[in-house]
């Protein structure tokens, strides 16, 4: 019997894992997301962490709108880069810099596109963007 239900909790890991196409933090902040969202108004949450998952405060988050201008946003004490949006938008991130060094974003989730609906419901989006220091690069996650 043991061997049964041990087969049927491996067989949930793997598809669990499979389902979320290997992201670790998938669905991470799902809850969270949802408790913040604010009719008139679509938030997006960068949380930036090392390759121990040890949040990473001070970093610079770089990226460019729909028409390729150039932004950056300074991420709070733990990590986290918060930006808030009120009309549709696209937000491309593509570095960070990390006491000087410069570490380019990695990711199918670097585009977010806000749609009007998206403001008027209130979406609220989280990602995790994790530093390889071996690479110089680090990779993003959708965390909701």
């Amino acid at each position: 019997m043991k061997k049964i239900v041990m087969a049927f909790f491996m067989a949930f890991v793997v598809s669990a894992t499979a389902f979320a196409g290997g992201n670790p933090f998938y669905n991470m902040y799902k809850g969270q997301a949802h408790r913040e969202m604010q009719r008139g108004v679509a938030q997006l949450n960068y949380i930036i962490i090392d390759e121990e998952g040890n949040p990473i405060p001070d970093v610079t988050l770089r990226y460019v709108d729909r028409y390729n201008n150039s932004f950056s946003a300074q991420a709070d004490i733990v990590g986290k880069v918060h930006m808030d949006i009120r009309k549709p938008s696209v937000v491309q991130v593509y570095s960070l810099l990390i006491n000087g060094e410069e570490y380019r974003i990695i990711g199918r989730d670097i585009v977010e596109e806000i749609e009007i609906k998206d403001v008027g419901k209130g979406e609220v989006e989280y990602f995790v963007i994790q530093k390889n220091s071996d690479s110089k690069s680090a990779y993003i996650y959708d965390a909701d």
